[in-house]
């Protein structure tokens, strides 16, 4: 949304005044990622809730049922294999664009947080969860009716340190211009 890119913007300022150099950059990666993601989630929460779908399936919230029960879809280990083998080749291919930057950041959603048992968009984060890279959410204000907008830092594997400082240092100043 149109708030969510102008917290992201404003935030990508803060950091650009204490020293960070901004850098536009494609990962055309992302929509396949986003793919390879829910599916490999799907496959793994049906493996973990295997005894609550047999026991107690009217307990879980739609969201989650509808989520996990899509995993029966795939029908042999070979699909969970393959994704998994998906997700090794875009991590190779991904993991180039560090030689060129310290960190990425997008928007954590692509509108405000969503309400109170809404399930959040993983539009943004799963990508990089789905990576193994560490990231974290910030907050950036706040846009329709008071609920928050934040953003999102991401390193490279096992690069928390230049995540966090860098975290540090946007809740430092942000806190400071508030």
């Amino acid at each position: 949304s149109d708030e969510a890119l102008a917290a992201w913007h404003g935030a990508m300022t803060q950091l650009e005044a204490q020293g960070a150099i901004l850098i536009p950059l494609a990962l055309p990666e992302i929509a396949t990622l986003r793919i390879v993601n829910g599916s490999l989630l799907m496959m793994e929460a049906a493996s973990y809730h295997l005894t609550t779908l047999r026991t107690r399936l009217p307990e879980l919230g739609d969201f989650l049922r509808q989520r996990i029960l899509a995993a029966f879809f795939f029908d042999t280990p070979h699909h969970f294999i393959r994704g998994q083998q998906m997700r090794a080749a875009l991590r190779r291919r991904c993991e180039a664009i560090f030689d060129s930057i310290d960190l990425l950041s997008t928007p954590s959603q692509p509108t405000v947080a969503p309400a109170l048992g809404v399930p959040a968009s993983t539009a943004f984060t799963g990508p990089f969860n789905c990576l193994g890279w560490p990231a974290i959410s910030l907050p950036a204000g706040t846009g329709a009716h008071g609920l928050p907008l934040a953003i999102q830092l991401v390193a490279k594997s096992w690069d928390e340190a230049t995540l966090l400082t860098a975290a540090y240092t946007y809740e430092h100043v942000s806190q400071s211009s508030s």
